[in-house]
């Protein structure tokens, strides 16, 4: 069985931070792909809405998949967030108006998160969350591990995902 965990990295509270380590571990380790992303890979990426928050602001997390080559729409995933409890602190679920079922069960520094939409999930966001920032520097302990993640060729799509940067985008 692959296991794929793709974590985010912030350098200090001042620059924009990258999603920098992908750790594939299974009978057929590789290494991760520098982005741009071309032919069948597919990027997990965090979207922030404030990539330099002050401690009690808050902070939206989207986990988002782009795929540059051919068009995959996933269909459903289920994956867990893990964060850091000293540094963050969960809100909830963000809510995203695409028609999708998603479910999320938070648990002290983990969220397990599901989601299903046939006819794939809008923009390629899969779930985003609300965060409580208690030390600004501790975004870096943001991580995302997919248990599952098919398209809707009925494809897993965990052995072709790969980091891509974090953006900081505005989020309603």
């Amino acid at each position: 069985m692959t296991t794929c965990l793709f974590r985010m990295t912030l350098a200090g509270a001042l620059a924009l931070a990258a999603l920098t380590s992908a750790a594939c571990v299974g009978p057929h380790d590789a290494a991760p792909r520098a982005v741009p992303l071309t032919g069948r890979e597919v990027g997990v990426q965090f979207a922030l809405s404030d990539t330099l928050p002050a401690v009690g602001d808050t902070v939206t997390v989207s986990v988002r998949i782009h795929s540059p080559g051919e068009a995959v729409q996933v269909t459903s995933y289920t994956a867990r967030l893990t964060f850091d409890t000293t540094g963050l602190r969960l809100v909830g679920e963000a809510p995203l108006a695409d028609g999708a079922t998603r479910v999320i069960n938070p648990t002290s520094g983990a969220v397990r998160a599901a989601g299903i939409a046939p006819a794939g999930f809008a923009a390629g966001e899969l779930f985003a969350l609300r965060f409580a920032v208690l030390r600004p520097t501790r975004l870096a302990s943001l991580a995302v591990h997919f248990d599952e993640i098919h398209s809707a060729a009925r494809e897993d799509l965990k052995s072709r995902l790969w980091t891509m940067p974090e953006t900081g985008v505005r989020l309603p």
